[in-house]
């Protein structure tokens, strides 16, 4: 069993190589994707499944020209009872 560190970097590697496929294979099926901001912005919601986030990456690639540094990942807890592993560009 791969550990959470290791998950979040092959997240991130494939993501910087563009290989969408693999980086959506990493997500669970019914992973909850949120992003914050104003209602009026068309990607600031919740995008739910594999499919909701290959839609948001769609509204993404529209907006952003490159890939962001991979400096930093901080590790895995509980978060409103789940077991989550988030990262943060530092």
């Amino acid at each position: 069993m791969a550990i959470a560190l290791d998950v979040v970097k092959d997240v991130y590697r494939r993501f910087g190589e563009g290989d969408i496929s693999g980086f959506l294979s990493l997500c669970a099926d019914n992973i909850e994707w949120v992003v914050n901001g104003p209602e009026s912005l068309e990607k600031c919601r919740a995008y739910k499944g594999r499919d909701g986030v290959q839609e948001f990456l769609r509204i993404l690639d529209t907006v952003v020209t490159r890939c962001w540094p991979r400096e930093r990942y901080i590790g895995c807890g509980r978060r409103r009872g789940k077991r989550r592993c988030f990262w943060r560009i530092l």
